[in-house]
């Protein structure tokens, strides 16, 4: 079982294990009934509920998912707050329940991992940007779309406007940097290139897929490395820029997404504008390269592996 559809990676995954002959189900915290309707096959439905009920439901999904369930995998969370289902389960199953964590954020950025989760772990995942968060030989697993979903479109309606289009769509304008990607556009603007900003936020999956479509450059955030943005708008076939932090590029030394930071933005931007031909090489090499790295089957085939080997 996948706990928490973080990114809608856990789901990406659940999906393809599926395919594989993987029972998997996810299993959330909310309900999605916000803009960002991430889709899940069993809710705690913890939003608005005194501390007590969401306790009373976090034990009730969590003794349910041990009779159900060989494997819970844990994504940036615990089903039982303070992660106390780490010892918990190895008490209660006799370790037969294995748990299975990835770190894609804020869960780790203290630096550290959960203290409890250390007590009980068959196998650690962690994001490619927080590998100093965790502790040594913890397995790097980068995030993953559906490919079958995230596709670049034949047919996708005419824009009226001939500007270059750049797509921006930040969940947190602060740690995306979007008050220096608003600062290059407006510098780019004054200069006369024919450009506009279109700045996404607070909409569902399948409006964002529009929008990406309609673009001609993805700017996604500068805060080190890429988001799981910026690999739906790859696989959707545009040229993507982000900031890539020099240790975490070697462990993907070819990917193409367009190096920036604060201070380069508007000139790199400008070299994508100006050059038609490097946007659309930039776009099959972005194509090219979700493909090999980030496709949810191949994510979904070491996941299969793993589980095997710890059961």
């Amino acid at each position: 079982m996948q706990v928490l559809n973080i990114s809608n990676v856990p789901w990406a995954i659940s999906k393809g294990l599926n395919s594989l002959g993987v029972y998997s189900r996810v299993l959330d915290f909310k309900s999605g009934t916000g803009v960002y309707k991430f889709p899940f096959d069993y809710s705690m439905r913890l939003e608005g509920q005194p501390l007590g009920v969401q306790a009373y439901r976090r034990f009730k999904w969590y003794a349910w998912a041990l009779k159900n369930f060989d494997i819970i995998h844990m994504h940036s969370s615990s089903m039982l707050p303070f992660y106390a289902d780490a010892p918990l389960t190895k008490i209660i199953t006799a370790d037969k329940v294995k748990l299975v964590y990835s770190h894609w954020g804020a869960d780790v950025r203290s630096g550290t991992v959960p203290l409890l989760s250390r007590l009980n772990c068959a196998k650690r995942f962690v994001a490619p940007d927080l590998y100093k968060c965790v502790p040594e030989g913890t397995e790097i697993l980068p995030v993953c779309i559906d490919l079958d979903y995230w596709k670049p479109e034949k047919s996708v309606s005419k824009r009226h406007s001939k500007k270059i289009r750049i797509l921006h769509a930040p969940t947190n304008r602060e740690f995306k940097g979007t008050k220096h990607v608003l600062s290059a556009v407006e510098k780019l603007e004054k200069r006369g290139y024919p450009i506009e900003l279109d700045l996404v936020e607070n909409i569902s999956l399948s409006d964002l897929k529009k929008r990406i479509e309609q673009a001609d450059i993805v700017v996604d955030q500068l805060s080190g490395w890429y988001a799981t943005f910026a690999c739906e708008a790859m696989a959707c076939g545009k040229p993507v820029m982000a900031s890539l932090r020099p240790d975490v590029l070697r462990f993907y030394q070819d990917c193409p997404i367009v190096d920036i930071n604060k201070d380069n933005l508007a000139a790199k931007l400008s070299e994508l504008i100006e050059d038609e031909s490097l946007r659309k090489r930039k776009s099959a090499e972005c194509l090219k390269y979700v493909r090999k790295t980030h496709d949810s089957l191949k994510i979904a085939r070491r996941l299969k592996s793993v589980y095997e080997e710890i059961l």
